[in-house]
Formats: structure tokens, C-alpha cells, sequence
């Protein structure tokens, strides 16, 4: 029973290190994927009902209950405490996703929407717990990703929060400032939180950009590309929405003017 809670922080040059197999990858992918399309199927059912709330807190409370697991577990197994902060940019995200869901804050929506889902698909795809389906962390790890992408897309579909263009520029900003904090932070504790640190050269993604400083150009340049490109794809659907259902506008909860509702048929 102890070695499916073990939650010893791993490397790529462990020894244990585990790489995911190619069902353990797709399947989180999968289940995320149908669970978003599922609440797109049902968003007419939900929104109008107490559910739609039901389930916003449902899903604050397990991503609660599973992110403080996860550093309880990281900190008892773990020697050195500093490096246990919940400062990674996941980390953040993760908090804030708990808010959202119990406050329905715009603000941070508005940031999560760019932020949580880019940053949280992209870790689903590419990060690795270090730790097969055996173990607890694989699983806590999995979800902790996929809730903290799916409560701003839930507030995307279902209380139809829309994102203007003006709130995608402070998202990048606010993501600039929080980088510079964290940077600040590695130097003066000599830690790596986001690598954003020098010495951090055992990365294989920042390898392939070049290595420090070089890969931070290349991250920011896809980092905003990708808030952009999602932008686009919101307005898009808002748009299709517009078009099939002129004739029944609706105002909308996040800009101060009628919109047609997000994803109407």
C-alpha cells in the first residue's frame, strides 16, 4: 500500500523514472476530451438548472481535495521544503481554478481561459509524472491537470464568460509579471520553479530551444501565439452562435451588450 502512495520527486535520470506508455497518455487525453464534450452536449440542461452550480463547486472541491494530497504527500516524502511550494505556473493556475469555481470571478477566468486550459493540455501532452498507472501519483497527477482545465471551459460553456480582447492582453501581462516574481524568486533561493533558471539545463525541451536564455524567447513566442490562436477560435464559435440564432439575442454575462448565447444550435 506504501509504494502506491509513494510520491518521491523524479527526474528524467532516476533510475525509477517512468516514461508513459502510450496508453497511459491517451487515455487522460481521451477522458478530458469526452468530459468537454459532454457538457457541450448538455449545456442547455445544466445552465438551466442549480446543477450548473452543483457542479461548479464539485469540480473546485475535488481539485481542492486532490491539490492539497498532492503536497502533503510531495512535502512528508520530500527533504527540502522550498522547493515544495506550490509556485509553478500549474500550481497557480490550479489555485486560482478552485477560486473561479466557487466565486465565478471573471477576472480570473479571464486569465484561466488562456492560461489553466493552454498550460494544462500542454502538460497533459507533453509533461510525465515520473510514475506508471501503478501508482497514486500517476492518477492525481492526470486529474489535478485535466479539472484545471476544465473549470474555465466550463465557464466558457455553460455560464457563456466570453474573453475580450482587452482582458487577453492583461492575461499576458499578468503571466509577464508573474514570471519576473518567479524568476526573482529562483535567484534569490536558488530554486527552479518554471524554469526559469540558468542552471536548469537537464530540461529536454529547453535543450531543443537552444538553452538558457534562448528557449524563454521561443516559450513566450508560443506561449502568446497560443493565446491568440485560442482567442481566434473563441470569437469564431461566438460568431457561428450569432449567426445561427439571430433572432433570439441574449445578454451576455461578461461584455455589457446582447450576445446570442456561446453555443446555441
Amino acid at each position: 500500500m506504501y509504494d502506491f502512495f509513494k510520491y518521491e520527486k523524479l527526474t528524467e535520470n532516476d533510475v525509477l523514472f517512468h516514461k508513459l506508455t502510450f496508453l497511459e497518455w491517451i487515455i487522460p487525453l481521451s477522458i478530458f476530451y469526452m468530459v468537454v464534450m459532454l457538457i457541450i452536449i448538455y449545456r442547455r440542461n445544466i445552465s438551466d438548472s442549480r446543477l450548473k452550480t452543483v457542479i461548479s463547486f464539485s469540480l473546485g472541491g475535488t481539485l481542492g481535495l486532490l491539490f492539497t494530497v498532492h503536497y502533503v504527500l510531495l512535502i512528508i516524502q520530500n527533504d527540502v521544503m522550498i522547493e515544495q511550494l506550490p509556485l509553478s505556473l500549474m500550481a497557480i493556475n490550479s489555485i486560482l481554478a478552485i477560486i473561479l469555481s466557487f466565486t465565478g470571478s471573471k477576472k480570473i477566468f479571464s486569465f484561466l481561459i488562456y492560461s489553466a486550459v493552454i498550460g494544462s493540455i500542454v502538460t497533459l501532452i507533453f509533461n510525465t509524472p515520473g510514475y506508471s498507472y501503478q501508482y497514486f501519483k500517476y492518477y492525481n497527477s492526470m486529474i489535478i491537470y485535466g479539472i484545471t482545465a476544465l473549470i474555465p471551459l466550463y465557464y466558457l460553456i455553460v455560464y457563456e464568460y466570453v474573453p475580450t480582447f482587452k482582458d487577453t492582453i492583461k492575461a499576458i501581462i499578468t503571466l509577464q509579471i508573474i514570471g519576473v516574481v518567479i524568476f526573482i524568486f529562483n535567484y534569490i533561493f536558488d530554486t527552479e520553479y518554471m524554469s526559469l533558471v540558468s542552471g536548469n539545463q537537464e530540461n529536454s525541451i529547453a535543450t531543443i530551444f537552444g538553452g538558457w536564455p534562448f528557449y524563454l524567447i521561443s516559450y513566450e513566442l508560443i506561449a502568446i501565439s497560443s493565446i491568440f490562436i485560442l482567442l481566434g477560435v473563441i470569437k469564431y464559435l461566438v460568431l457561428i452562435s450569432e449567426n445561427n440564432r439571430q433572432s433570439i439575442p441574449i445578454q451576455s454575462h461578461y461584455m455589457n451588450k446582447k450576445k446570442e448565447s456561446f453555443f446555441s444550435k
